[in-house]
């Protein structure tokens, strides 16, 4: 019984730090840079599709799997290797896993604060290479409104395993840059 409320409170205590680290940051980015766009304008405008969001024409299927330092999106004998942080790989794995330490950490939280609110990660799509750093999108459904969220694909990865999302690799990127694996 006290744990129930203890982790009730403690969502709502992460809930407003989440959101005074948010603020804080949109002031300081505000007064450090006038002509920067603003995220949230950003996500606005990758809002309108130019296309079907959910369609994975020219995306393969992965499965995901990780080690201390490096996350690998398998197909078949070809995978695709990111390096990661170790506490990030931590978390993908107990998202993996389905398990839960006695204090969540922010992805434990955040995926409550969603499922709470209706909101589902519909799937996590691995889109390209820029400058030698992958960029992903997570696709999110709340009732039949779709939102795709420019991430780090850690971060993706850490949401998609949490929801049982699958997980999709443009092609020509698991093609160009995969290792052969077997």
């Amino acid at each position: 019984m006290w744990k129930r409320r203890y982790r009730r409170r403690l969502k709502w205590v992460v809930l407003i730090g989440i959101l005074l680290i948010m603020t804080s940051a949109v002031l300081l980015a505000g007064k450090r840079a006038k002509v920067l766009e603003s995220p949230i304008v950003k996500t606005q405008e990758k809002m309108q599709w130019d296309n079907n969001p959910l369609d994975v024409n020219g995306y393969t299927k992965v499965k995901v799997g990780v080690t201390p330092e490096r996350m690998y999106l398998v197909n078949e004998c070809n995978a695709l290797v990111m390096a990661t942080s170790r506490g990030k790989a931590y978390t993908v794995q107990r998202g993996l896993e389905g398990t839960y330490e006695e204090m969540p950490d922010t992805f434990d939280s955040t995926y409550d604060l969603l499922e709470n609110y209706g909101i589902k990660i519909k799937m996590v799509k691995v889109e390209e290479l820029d400058d030698q750093i992958y960029k992903a999108k997570v696709i999110a459904e709340r009732g039949n409104e779709l939102l795709g969220i420019e991430v780090k694909p850690s971060d993706a990865l850490a949401f998609g395993v949490r929801f049982g999302a699958p997980v999709y690799v443009q092609t020509d990127l698991l093609e160009k840059y995969g290792q052969k694996v077997c």
